[in-house]
């Protein structure tokens, strides 16, 4: 993982995977050809957008924290 001075993350190469995900600010991922818009509400991560290339419809999962933060559950669009 490399930080930035503020201690943001700003990548992480995984021991055996072809591509690092980069994070060029708190709210975007890249891994590969895949982008990923990460949703935020009250400090709370509520969602991601993930647009994997040559696609034209983004794919949305839901994220469901519980009291403490953490994520208690995922859902996407297709209930």
């Amino acid at each position: 993982m490399t930080y930035a001075s503020d201690g943001s993350r700003v990548k992480l190469v995984e021991p055996g995977d072809a591509f690092a995900t980069h994070f060029p600010n708190r709210s975007y991922e890249k891994y590969g050809a895949t982008s990923t818009d990460l949703v935020y509400g009250a400090g709370l991560l509520l969602a991601t957008i993930a647009r994997p290339a040559g696609t034209t419809t983004p794919s949305v999962t839901y994220i469901h924290p519980d009291h403490l933060g953490s994520t208690n559950a995922t859902t996407d669009g297709s209930v």
